[in-house]
């Protein structure tokens, strides 16, 4: 039997890898693996639900999906924003410079002309001692130089009276501005004595901001109260699910007795004829499927998605255990009844059996924040705590059972492609070997001795909740075996 290159060596085998080769249609149908974004997106999802497929065939499908996105595509580089080219510091740092000393130049002319107007309208021009001497050298009297040195005496008063009116206007021009920077800075006293208004300008988004960040504060306690109810009602729906637990009959009332005395007199000997045929038939039929135990009677007739009841004396773990073969994480988020509840219910591995029986029950739950659910299986990483809680109840609805602890230990979920050991994929083992390698595998990575050891064909219960300490991905588990009578 064979589905494209995998060949199945059963038909249980087989009919596993059909389902896988659905749900791949189905999900082929239901999202565009040509996007890159969506391929991405569900190949994510896989990762984290690892017990989606069953069969190579669906991890094939998981690896060319893993070898299509390539490592950005897996993950790795998705989301990673390029940096943009920038210039070196110094280079920045010069034309900083360069612009800052240009500006600089700018405003000391401008201040310049600003402060001294009188003496860049009114510039003295000094007299050249080249046109002196060449004027005296030309002259042909002592007339013409006499004119020249009045002329020239002249031209001297007429430039000392020139800059004493220069230096007289920059003189006053600085009396006026010394005088203007009293007058500001009296005003700018005047001014700081007086209580500052605050700006228009700010005020606006200042209240915006204050009325986001209360809204975002109310909404975090509002959700946090929630919250918070969730777990509560959670809470009391395992109460009454705890109390729907029947109590077995044990003795018959003196009333029944004398009634069923009284049928038994009253029956004919073909009643009984009758009675002992329907009582082969029954007997027939119960062989080929056990009665369900009386105390889970009534909540089976409820919900046959029960299968079983996990207890850790002495601890809150107390809950019903479910199993739905064609979703194995329905009731991830569901309660007994099937609406939506934050804690949801522990739940059965959808590949265990416990009609056929298989080598390992995988038992997944949550790890609640108020200490709920499975929450209490990371306690078992102090021994001070295995030591006063060595054993779990475990009772199908067929039959009742008592483990004792062989591990406890924390893991993650690996990607597709790492080469690690992985507890969660065991389920049967078809050998001694195989068995054993499961056992040592966990035995190594316990922090403790519990001193209890497994062999083969022993039958195992595993507890598995998130544990973030560690990895994002991060798991703790608990391996314990049955308690058989010797």
């Amino acid at each position: 039997m064979r589905i494209g290159t995998i060949e199945f060596a059963s038909r249980a085998e087989y009919n596993a890898g059909l389902r896988d080769y659905n749900r791949i249609q189905r999900l082929k149908l239901q999202y565009d693996l040509q996007d890159q974004t969506v391929a991405a997106k569900l190949y994510k999802e896989l990762k984290q639900q690892t017990f989606f497929f069953e069969t190579e065939v669906g991890k094939n499908f998981i690896r060319g999906l893993a070898e299509e996105l390539g490592p950005s595509g897996r993950g790795l580089g998705v989301g990673i924003a390029r940096r943009v080219y920038q210039e070196p510091e110094e280079l920045n740092q010069k034309i900083q410079d360069k612009a800052e000393k240009k500006s600089r130049s700018i405003r000391e002319q401008k201040l310049t002309k600003t402060k001294y107007p009188a003496a860049a309208e009114t510039k003295a021009v000094p007299v050249s001692r080249i046109s002196v001497i060449s004027y005296l050298n030309t002259a042909q009297t002592e007339g013409n130089k006499d004119n020249y040195k009045e002329h020239i005496e002249g031209k001297e008063r007429s430039q000392n009276l020139t800059e004493q009116k220069s230096s007289a206007a920059v003189k006053n021009h600085e009396d006026s501005q010394n005088a203007e920077r009293l007058q500001n800075s009296t005003a700018a006293q005047d001014t700081a004595k007086q209580p500052k208004k605050k700006s228009i300008f700010f005020e606006k988004p200042l209240k915006i901001a204050a009325l986001l960040s209360s809204l975002v504060i109310l909404f975090c306690i509002v959700d946090e109260a929630f919250y918070r109810y969730q777990i509560y009602q959670s809470g009391v729906k395992i109460q009454q699910l705890q109390e729907s637990i029947l109590t077995p009959i044990t003795t018959v009332s003196e009333e029944s007795a004398v009634i069923l005395d009284k049928i038994a007199l009253a029956s004919s000997e073909n009643a009984v004829i009758q009675t002992m045929d329907l009582n082969s038939t029954q007997d027939a039929a119960e062989e080929a499927e056990p009665e369900v135990l009386y105390e889970y009677s009534a909540l089976y007739e409820r919900n046959p998605d029960l299968i079983g009841w996990i207890e850790i004396p002495g601890t809150i773990v107390n809950y019903p255990v479910m199993q739905t073969k064609e979703d194995q994480n329905f009731y991830l988020r569901r309660d007994f009844d099937k609406q939506d509840d934050v804690s949801g219910l522990p739940f059965l591995d959808a590949r265990s059996d416990i009609l056929d029986r298989t080598t390992n029950l995988l038992i997944y739950g949550h790890n609640m924040k108020n200490g709920s659910m499975f929450a209490t299986l990371l306690e078992y990483k102090d021994q001070d705590f295995y030591n006063e809680h060595k054993t779990i109840v475990f009772n199908t609805i067929y039959e009742k059972a008592e483990y004792e602890i062989v591990a406890a230990f924390q893991s993650a979920i690996a990607d597709v492609d790492e080469d690690v050991f992985r507890y969660y994929n065991f389920i049967d083992a078809a050998t001694k070997e195989e068995f054993d390698s499961f056992i040592s595998s966990i035995s190594a990575l316990t922090e403790y001795d519990t001193g209890v050891h497994a062999e083969y064909g022993d039958e195992l219960i595993t507890l598995s909740t998130c544990d973030k300490s560690v990895d994002e991905d991060g798991r703790y588990v608990v391996v314990a075996r049955k308690i058989t009578d010797q």
